[in-house]
Parts: C-alpha cells; sequence; structure tokens
C-alpha cells in the first residue's frame, strides 16, 4: 500500500489570495459589493479558480468564496478588518484567518481551505528548502546581476463585474 508523500508545503509555490491583489483589482472600495472569478495559472494551464465576492457595503466587512476541492463544494465566508495607518491617509485591510483568527495579509490554500501561514504548521519558505550551496549562489547571483534565470511562479488573473 503506498504513503502519503512527504513533500514539503511551500509558500511560494501554493494557491494564495492576498490583500494587495483585491486592491490592485479594485474590490476593495469602500461601500460597494464587487464580485468575479480569480485563476491560478501555472506554466500556461490552469491551476484553480474561485468565485469571489466581496461585500464592503455593509457594517462587517466580508469576503465570500466559492470553488470545488476534491468533486466537493465549499463556500467560504472570510472577514475583513481594516486599521487607521500609522502614516496617515488611510486603512490597512487585513483577512481575519478563519482557523486562527489571526490577522493577516494573505491567504494560502490547504487541505480544501484558505488559511494564514500561521495556521499552517508543516510550511517552508522556497529558500528553506535549498542547499547552503544553493543559497550562496543566488545570493551571489542577485548581488553580480548577471544572467538570472526566471523562477517558476503561480500568476492569478482576474475577471470580474
Amino acid at each position: 500500500m503506498a504513503r502519503y508523500g512527504t513533500f514539503p508545503f511551500i509558500l511560494e509555490q501554493a494557491i494564495c489570495i492576498s490583500i494587495s491583489g483585491l486592491k490592485k483589482w479594485n474590490y476593495l472600495r469602500k461601500g460597494e459589493i464587487n464580485s468575479g472569478v480569480l485563476n491560478w495559472m501555472q506554466g500556461g494551464s490552469e491551476r484553480g479558480y474561485v468565485s469571489i465576492k466581496v461585500d464592503m457595503a455593509s457594517n462587517i466587512c466580508h469576503l465570500v468564496l466559492n470553488y470545488t476541492h476534491n468533486e466537493n463544494e465549499f463556500s467560504e465566508r472570510i472577514f475583513l478588518r481594516a486599521i487607521e495607518s500609522n502614516l496617515g491617509g488611510g486603512n490597512v485591510w487585513y483577512f481575519i484567518c478563519p482557523r486562527t483568527q489571526k490577522s493577516c495579509r494573505k491567504l494560502y490554500f490547504r487541505h480544501g481551505y484558505f488559511m494564514s501561514r500561521y495556521a499552517i504548521p508543516d510550511y517552508y519558505y522556497e529558500n528553506q528548502t535549498k542547499s547552503q550551496r544553493d543559497r550562496n549562489f543566488n545570493k551571489h547571483r542577485i548581488r553580480t546581476r548577471k544572467y538570472i534565470l526566471p523562477a517558476p511562479t503561480t500568476r492569478c488573473s482576474f475577471a470580474g463585474n
């Protein structure tokens, strides 16, 4: 009987939703309800998608995510919190993690749910999975600004309203 893989969960390669992305796509406009679809692409093929509805018109701002994972339908409500910026000029928005209730700026998809990195016990940053030699090589490569290979990325696109 086969065992489950023990591969590390690498944050940079995970599907995630960020506050900066929602701001960039104009979801976080006060007094409005916006909806659309977030798509994640990797290597030219679709990796996943989530329909999203952001309610900034009610007293308690939140977003609703609808998605399918392993042939099961999920609908997840995630609350938003605004904290006044210490630099003035507005608020800084945060997600409230549905698992830990902590404020965060990114939610990662893990085991069928979106959660903050604090709710993921076994996560790694990509650099932590590399040898000391590879890390030193990358440091030197960046420092000298010579030929830099593009890292594989997960991209998110937007289709809405």
